[in-house]
């Protein structure tokens, strides 16, 4: 709930153009997302627009037609497990200058500066720990903790009378948190989800050990790969490619022990993946 109220009071302190994150509500059915964003569509009745994000990360030259340019984007049903380009998507969280094009308009360019809110029971696709979407996304998550039928609905009549009281409340929280409360804030659950090789170095990184190579490094990942019944083809150039982001150094040859080793990795971030917290 901390999030969520930071970023109420950071829309209503109008700071929103300061912080390049938006608001990721993941949870299955029945976990009160649609609540959240129900509290949401109140406290700003009048100043919200809905989003299509998977539409605006489809690669299509329209992407950006659903875009406005109103203190909330809100898509109470996103779908970014399949996305093809996020480039529109880190331009709205980053607040640079977007082209919309829209069937048969003419162009032109806005600056989004107000909150995107996604609500989905699916988590968003990590391609690798360098994706901008892991450095945009802040997510909430339920705590399970339910009401009955009769005590929510009854909870529900009482918000209209309390958005003040929320607002104020969020107001208070975040400027007491700041601005840059979650300028570091990376959710790692998501990408050991969805980043097949992230999830394979937090298995493996004692096995691979300060220094490896990559015959021994892919040999493990295309067993890693049919354990999870997933597709093998390209593994040794992907397992290339991951390396290079989990340590220091790579040579091409490399003497070790009087034995010459070709790709060599050495140095592994250990606090890359495994990062404190």
């Amino acid at each position: 709930m901390t999030k969520i109220m930071w970023f109420i009071g950071a829309v209503l302190t109008n700071s929103m153009k300061k912080i390049e994150k938006f608001l990721f509500l993941y949870g299955g059915k029945g976990t009160g997302k649609g609540t959240i964003i129900s509290v949401f569509k109140k406290l700003f009745e009048g100043y919200y627009a809905p989003i299509d994000l998977h539409r605006l990360t489809s690669g299509s030259e329209f992407a950006t037609g659903g875009i406005k340019e109103t203190p909330l984007l809100i898509d109470d049903d996103a779908d970014l497990y399949s996305i093809k380009d996020d480039t529109n998507l880190l331009k709205l969280t980053s607040h640079d200058p977007i082209q919309i094009n829209n069937k048969y308009q003419s162009t032109y360019t806005v600056t989004f500066e107000g909150l995107l809110v996604a609500a989905s029971n699916q988590p968003y696709r990590v391609r690798n720990i360098d994706s901008g979407i892991t450095r945009r996304a802040v997510v909430a998550k339920p705590t399970n903790q339910k009401h009955d039928y009769d005590t929510y609905h009854r909870l529900m009549k009482q918000i209209d009378f309390e958005l003040a009281h929320i607002a104020q409340k969020a107001i208070d929280l975040f400027e007491s948190m700041g601005p840059g409360a979650y300028e570091n804030y990376v959710d790692y659950s998501m990408m050991e989800a969805t980043d097949h090789f992230y999830d394979f170095m937090r298995e493996n990184a004692v096995a691979l050990g300060e220094q490896t190579t990559l015959k021994q490094a892919s040999e493990l990942y295309r067993l890693y790969l049919e354990e999870i019944h997933y597709d093998t083809r390209g593994y040794q150039m992907k397992a290339k490619q991951g390396l290079l982001r989990y340590y220091r150094e790579y040579d091409e040859r490399k003497q070790i022990d009087g034995e010459r080793m070709r790709n060599v990795f050495t140095g592994l971030k250990w606090g890359v993946i495994f990062p404190k917290g």
